[in-house]
């Protein structure tokens, strides 16, 4: 048996006093050695991953603390999509801040005044300016770009 299955089932008949109380416990293992009671409970339960166990703890039927058989049967209805979800990080409020506060000029420059074609502009005075840092891919939109603005000039002519 394996360290960390010893370790889950404890934490079951920790979560079972938690629960039922102490009172129930006793009931329920009266005149049985309760470390044979736990071996028999690991031997039973080898082959359940943590996840099946901890998710059976979660779900402990009302009427009172299950038996072995009832409790492996709670293991094995755990579905196959639950995962333990983790706390995150806490956000440190000032980044917070000051996140949304780039995201609030980023948004002004964007609606204020900005043209839909002004990126096309800006690259259309670089390519004319031979800027060596145009791809290839750049100046070619920039020579699709002024045939297309020619075409347009031409048809509205």
């Amino acid at each position: 048996m394996t360290d960390d299955l010893t370790q889950a089932v404890e934490a079951a008949f920790t979560r079972f006093a938690l629960v039922y109380g102490t009172q129930a416990m006793s009931r329920m293992w009266m005149g049985q050695d309760l470390p044979t009671v736990k071996r028999a409970w690991c031997h039973e339960l080898r082959g359940f991953t943590s996840l099946d166990l901890i998710w059976a703890m979660e779900h402990l039927p009302p009427q009172g603390i299950p038996n072995l058989l009832e409790f492996k049967a709670l293991c094995q209805r755990r579905p196959e999509g639950v995962r333990l979800a983790l706390k995150g990080p806490q956000a440190d409020p000032a980044r917070v801040a000051a996140v949304i506060g780039q995201l609030q000029e980023l948004k002004a420059t964007l609606t204020n005044g900005n043209r839909a074609t002004d990126w096309q502009d800006k690259i259309l005075e670089r390519y004319a300016r031979r800027d060596p840092r145009l791809t290839k891919f750049q100046r070619d939109i920039c020579e699709e770009l002024l045939a297309a603005r020619s075409a347009r000039e031409q048809r509205d002519a």
